[in-house]
């Protein structure tokens, strides 16, 4: 489960590069002045979202849909390498599901996210280099991987049905005869 090094890829003729986290950010920043006036409506930019500062938006009398919506365009239209954008006005009245059609869905945390969330384009990694790849996209070549239990009263089986990360809670819960989490969605796996 991991992409392949977009080197190899575009000897194939197949669309993928690398994703400057740092560019974004120094865009951003400036795009921040322009609009803003000032970059600190921005404060912090990690793990493909952006926080913005609340105390600045409510300093400047600014709505925060509206600023999320602003830096959403932005992102599309300048960033060829991201596929999709999400905006926590959007999201916050959504609930997480088993399926996992939308990873950032599934792993919004409204205590804990940022405002403003992008997926690459399969294919594109985060970094300079094209010569490496790394983990953690949300496209089949990265989430199709074996799952294995095994051990004492571990019954002989294979699903070949897809199963999802939040199923193995509830199947260990399940295993061990406890209760499963709070907010568990998954389903146990072995009976």
């Amino acid at each position: 489960a991991v992409s392949e090094v977009p080197g190899f890829l575009w000897k194939l003729n197949i669309p993928a590069g690398s994703f400057s986290f740092k560019s974004c950010k120094d865009s951003l920043k400036a795009f921040s002045e322009r609009k803003f006036g000032s970059d600190e409506i921005i404060e912090n930019f990690s793990n493909d979202q952006i926080y913005l500062n609340k105390h600045f938006l409510q300093e400047k009398h600014l709505n925060a849909s509206d600023v999320e919506d602003t830096y959403g365009e932005y992102l599309q239209d300048e960033f060829r390498e991201i596929e999709k954008v999400f905006l926590r006005h959007s999201l916050r009245n959504l609930s997480a599901s088993r399926v996992p059609d939308n990873y950032i869905l599934n792993g919004f945390y409204p205590e804990r996210s940022g405002n403003v969330a992008f997926e690459l384009k399969p294919n594109f990694l985060p970094g300079h280099e094209h010569y490496g790849t790394t983990h953690g996209a949300a496209f089949p070549y990265d989430t199709h991987v074996a799952l294995i239990f095994y051990g004492w009263n571990v019954p002989a089986n294979q699903i070949n049905d897809p199963v999802y990360i939040v199923d193995i809670a509830a199947t260990v819960c399940n295993m061990l005869g406890i209760t499963e989490p709070t907010g568990c969605i998954g389903i146990p796996l072995i009976k």
